[in-house]
């Protein structure tokens, strides 16, 4: 979908005197640094795939104002840090095997970050509740209200399309504990590292380094350098704007890998 199609979302004050959080990432910080050299990472454009180096605090990574600072920084915070926690287990190997929990912290983690990249992609439009009336709260107060995580109508009668996308990506989560939890297998590269797409929505995969991906719905699984082009292919295939990676030099594909 074209950038002219998204809704533009409205700027904060001035100074943004309630530290309203503006760029937010789509795939946590936290996850970009553990593919990171100093901070970097590799990326390349579908409209030009020659690798260029980003911060892991680069725009491109980010959504404006997609969804509330309450999904932002008190609901999604929550499941980030547990995924992180997680990747870390696993990246060092204690965790070699997840269980029932662990399969619902990486199934939250997942539905987070596909909430987010649909709301980024195709922002949710403002709606007004049957019952619900104007009111003349002030952009300063809508914005004290935001930061204290209040949900609100306002002044023209709606609320936000932001508090909305909150609102699915938390329901979204209260909806997969009433169905079934995937098991998630974790494959590692024997050899080779792995690309990442900016959406990886298509399958139910989570990067978690750069050679470590978690698959739903299959086992653990080392891959071979020919497996991880295989892959990588796949990932960038997915790629809607970018894909990332530690060093692409070192991140097969199948026309490299002489497949």
């Amino acid at each position: 979908m074209t950038s002219q199609s998204r809704k533009k979302q409205a700027p904060v004050q001035k100074g943004n005197p309630h530290g309203l959080t503006k760029n937010q990432h789509i795939f946590p910080k936290k996850g970009l640094e553990r593919f990171a050299v100093a901070d970097f990472v590799h990326v390349i454009l579908i409209s030009n795939p020659n690798p260029f180096r980003v911060s892991t605090k680069h725009e491109i990574f980010c959504a404006y104002r997609a969804w509330d600072q309450k999904a932002e920084k008190l609901d999604g915070k929550g499941v980030e840090d547990d995924f992180a926690k997680l990747a870390d287990q696993v990246v060092s190997g204690e965790v070699q095997e997840l269980d029932a929990s662990m399969n619902m912290v990486a199934v939250d983690f997942w539905d987070l970050m596909n909430e987010r990249y649909k709301a980024h992609i195709t922002p949710l439009e403002d709606v007004t509740f049957p019952g619900t009336t104007a009111n003349n709260l002030t952009i300063d107060q809508q914005e004290q209200l935001e930061s204290n995580y209040v949900s609100f109508v306002g002044p023209d009668g709606k609320m936000s399309g932001r508090v909305i996308a909150g609102i699915h990506m938390y329901g979204r989560r209260m909806y997969r504990r009433r169905s079934e939890v995937p098991s998630w297998g974790i494959w590692r590269a024997q050899e080779g590292e792995f690309i990442v797409p900016d959406s990886f929505s298509e399958g139910m995969g989570i990067p978690v380094s750069p050679s470590i991906w978690l698959i739903a719905n299959e086992p653990n699984r080392t891959l071979t350098f020919m497996d991880v082009a295989a892959l990588n292919t796949s990932l960038v295939s997915q790629a809607h704007k970018y894909a990332f990676a530690r060093d692409f030099a070192k991140a097969p594909v199948l026309e490299r890998a002489g497949g």
